[in-house]
């Protein structure tokens, strides 16, 4: 597994955001992670090739991995503020930008609002439309994340079962491992999100927002 080069603790104004770099001097690639991901989602891919064609940079989106955890600024605005801030702080003017899945309705919506600063946009399990079940089936994933698990082999072995991993790879591994955190009574607990980020899915409407912004941004389509 290709190490990155440096963790960063980035202050954004109001929050610090975590954020990996992989340095290199390929072109830069921004990868955003899921609504329950972390910075270690993209092991596998960043492992196969990603690391070495391009400079790679995954941060943990506000409220995940070893962000900050902010009460408030959890719309798509905000997502896109986040991005603008450390593309600045790295000052990099256009970056390629991909994200999985809720990470991909960012990336949409941040390209359509800012096509001068993205030279390429990658869609991972994104969806077009939002599905009328989606709060439900994303609460069932997340769950997760709400549990005390004794060790974190426990922990481990439970989601190596689950259905939302198999099959399983070992570049699954890391992500994982970067959800738990100790809680000093011997349990580990996985790195809860804001209370109701699933049932009000935080970012706002995202997936109509995305493709509204699409649809009315012009230029939104002629990304390269």
């Amino acid at each position: 597994m290709l190490a990155p080069v440096r963790h960063d603790a980035i202050c954004l104004s109001d929050i610090n955001v975590h954020c990996l770099d992989y340095g290199g001097d390929g072109p830069p690639l921004l990868l955003l992670h899921s609504l329950s991901g972390n910075t270690r989602l993209f092991d596998g891919l960043i492992a196969a090739g990603l690391g070495q064609a391009c400079r790679v940079l995954v941060p943990d989106l506000r409220g995940r991995g070893r962000s900050d955890m902010p009460l408030t600024g959890y719309s798509l605005d905000a997502g896109c503020d986040d991005i603008l801030r450390l593309l600045d702080h790295f000052a990099l003017d256009r970056i390629a930008l991909c994200g999985h899945s809720f990470g991909g309705l960012l990336a949409l919506y941040f390209a359509a609002h800012h096509p001068d600063r993205v030279t390429h946009l990658v869609m991972l399990d994104a969806a077009v439309q939002m599905h009328p079940a989606t709060p439900v089936m994303t609460a069932a994933v997340a769950a997760r994340l709400s549990h005390i698990y004794p060790t974190a082999g426990f922990y481990q072995a439970a989601m190596r079962s689950a259905p939302f991993v198999t099959p399983w790879d070992d570049a699954m591994q890391g992500f994982f491992d970067e959800e738990m955190q100790p809680l000093g009574l011997g349990g580990r607990g996985a790195r809860a999100i804001v209370d109701g980020v699933i049932d009000l899915l935080p970012y706002d409407a995202s997936v109509n927002d995305a493709n509204d912004a699409v649809q009315e941004e012009e230029g939104a389509a002629t990304l390269r």
